[in-house]
């Protein structure tokens, strides 16, 4: 049902909104784009202010605690401890105690953990949150002696860790590293003694951030290390995780911008590398938060719109009153009639003078067309019911004659092969005397007769084909043997006019094939009697030889006759059509050989192709699917390779 047109008062409401609603629209949205870049831009530098302080705090925390390790790891005292850690008892007290209040020196330093002090053999030395420290984790201490040894920095800052004292209160800090050396007296190069591994509380970073913004309540901050774990996360269960790849592999530059998908917004985050130990600062906050001063600009723009749009009714119903009623009587009788298309309303009044009588002149104009339209359509439907009959007895006349042709042709057959036997019972003298010249007028009546049944089988063929009842049968076929059978049946045209009939045989040709042996026979022979019939002199060449590909195969005639025109070539193969059409045409035929071939091809689901050159000769090719035939109760298929074209007489001499 087709869609009904716009009203006036539709056109005029749409006229107001494109005039009123839309630019108010326009200028809303390109506020509101305008103030939430101005505020992205905020945003960006606000939180750029933000990581530029926290890493400067970050910075001189670190500084700070590296100083300290650089001040133990240089004390003699601590070295000396070390060295003699096997020595009596008395000295290796003295010394802890001596050490014992260097460390609890630095103890006072905000977030400070504790500090271990670890031998190579073994012993251990430890000031801190907990005086018994006793269990101690073997794989992240020495984990972290392999990373000090292999790291060129003097103090080693590995991120956030499992504390290496399982006894203490803090089980994820901040290690940092620093190797105790002393200079070897012959290699004059720094040998490990130990080292020092001093824990951070992460929460004291946390507590120093100056991050929160009253105006961005949801603003969050990350902290991360340089192996991609969280030091600091709001969400404390995340401390010590991994940040997803697709998120770090975004931070990937010393400071930027970038954002991150959430279920219903999106997460921008501005981060910054602190350097020299490759942490991650990152200011976090949703889009949401961050446009919400702009939707201020919005709701006023909706609350306008609102507006307008209820004006806009007012408007719409006045002119629904004042002009759209009058015309709706003529919209109603539309839609009558399409509705009932056969039943034709009366004609409208015309009692205005402006567009509504107007209109209604046009819609009494539009009823008497169509009613001449309509007995147009009725007569143009009794000529396609006329026309069909007259097909459906065109093609019943088409199915009578082919099947008259085909009992006349069978009945003519039959006499006439009784004629051909008795001619020749009485040319051979079988129990007969027949004087010479009544053996020239015999064998004029065996020749003719002969021509006779050969022209009555190709109308038997043709109208057996047309008509249906030419059945094709599939059997398994010998191409040499078949070969050979054609040139023993054909090769007389040739020797009666004095041509060679020279055959080749694809020697990657299976040996056998699936094939009707008795359609392809007709259509050689045909193509041969038609190649010798139009060749004076020279050669006929048969050829049998696989096609392009795995998948068909091919048998082509090839003469040296006198070529087929060009404008001949598009009727050739239709029955009683030659390209000579003339009563003193020097060659003979009916014109039915060509179109039996083409029919019995195309029934065979194959294809024929033409290739001629006037006084040169012609070429026709056939080509058929290639159906796998068993060779000797195998079922596999014989190898085919790339096959020639159809060669020239030239080409066979080798």
């Amino acid at each position: 049902m087709r869609q009904p047109r716009l009203t006036l008062t539709q056109r005029a409401f749409l006229m107001v909104i494109l005039l009123s609603i839309i630019p108010v629209l326009l200028v809303g949205g390109i506020t509101f784009s305008l103030s939430s870049q101005l505020l992205a831009r905020e945003s960006s530098a606000f939180a750029e202010r933000i990581l530029i302080e926290e890493e400067e705090e970050i910075q001189l925390k670190i500084h700070q605690m590296e100083t300290l390790m650089t001040a133990l790891s240089g004390s003699e005292d601590i070295r000396a401890l070390i060295k003699n850690a096997s020595s009596s008892t008395f000295s290796r007290l003295s010394t802890e105690a001596n050490v014992g209040y260097v460390l609890n020196s630095f103890l006072n330093i905000s977030g400070l953990v504790a500090i271990n002090v670890f031998s190579l053999d073994g012993h251990h030395y430890h000031v801190g949150d907990t005086l018994t420290s006793q269990t101690i984790r073997p794989n992240i201490r020495d984990r972290l002696y392999s990373e000090a040894l292999s790291s060129d920095r003097p103090v080693l800052w590995t991120g956030i860790e499992d504390n290496v004292v399982a006894d203490s209160t803090y089980q994820k800090v901040i290690m940092g590293v620093s190797l105790i050396t002393e200079i070897d007296a012959q290699t004059l190069l720094p040998t490990p003694l130990g080292f020092i591994a001093l824990s951070y509380d992460p929460a004291d970073l946390a507590s120093r951030n100056s991050l929160y913004d009253e105006r961005r309540p949801t603003a969050t901050f990350w902290l991360i290390d340089e192996k991609g774990r969280y030091i600091y996360h709001p969400d404390p269960n995340t401390l010590g995780q991994r940040v997803p790849l697709d998120r770090l592999l975004k931070m990937n530059n010393s400071s930027g911008e970038v954002e991150y998908p959430l279920p219903d917004d999106r997460l921008i985050s501005r981060y910054r590398k602190v350097e020299p130990i490759g942490w991650l600062i990152a200011y976090n906050l949703p889009y949401s938060e961050l446009v919400a001063p702009s939707r201020q600009v919005a709701e006023g723009t909706l609350g306008v719109m609102i507006v307008s749009v209820g004006v806009l009714a007012g408007a719409a119903y006045f002119v629904s009153r004042t002009a759209v009623a009058p015309i709706r009587q003529v919209t109603a009788r539309f839609q009558q009639l399409q509705a009932h298309p056969a039943q034709l309303p009366s004609p409208l009044p015309v009692n205005r003078h402006d567009e509504v009588g107007d209109l209604a002149q046009g819609f009494n104009t539009f009823l008497e067309t169509l009613k001449q339209r309509q007995q147009i359509e009725r007569e143009r439907e009794q000529l396609i019911v006329d026309l069909q009959i007259a097909n459906e007895k065109a093609e019943q006349s088409s199915r009578l004659k082919s099947e008259f042709l085909a009992t006349m042709s069978h009945e003519l057959r039959t006499p006439l092969n009784a004629i051909v036997g008795y001619t020749e019972i009485l040319l051979h003298g079988f129990g007969v005397t027949i004087e010479p010249k009544a053996i020239g007028m015999l064998e004029r009546v065996s020749a003719n007769s002969r021509r006779l049944l050969a022209l009555i089988n190709d109308l038997l063929d043709l109208s057996r084909i047309e008509s249906g009842r030419f059945d094709l049968s599939y059997r398994r076929i010998v191409p040499a043997e078949l070969l050979a059978r054609w040139v023993k049946e054909i090769s007389i045209l040739g020797e009666t006019k004095g041509l060679v009939l020279e055959t080749w045989l694809d020697p990657k040709l299976p040996e056998s094939l699936i094939s009707d042996a008795e359609a392809l026979t007709k259509i050689v022979v045909n193509l041969l009697s038609n190649a010798f019939k139009f060749t004076v002199r020279g050669t006929i060449f048969l050829s049998w030889g696989l096609g392009k590909t795995e998948e068909d195969w091919f048998i082509g005639v090839h003469d040296t006759g006198i070529g087929v025109p060009l404008h001949a070539r598009e009727f050739i193969f239709e029955e009683f059509r030659q390209v000579d059409q003339s009563s003193k045409r020097e060659h003979g035929g009916t014109g039915l050989g060509l179109a039996i071939v083409k029919r019995l091809v195309l029934a065979m689901k194959g294809q024929i192709a033409l290739e001629s050159e006037i006084g040169q000769g012609s070429t026709f090719t056939v080509t058929f699917p290639y159906i796998g035939a068993t060779d000797k109760g195998s079922n596999q298929r014989i190898p085919v390779r790339v096959p020639v074209a159809i060669l020239k007489k030239e080409d066979h001499h080798d």
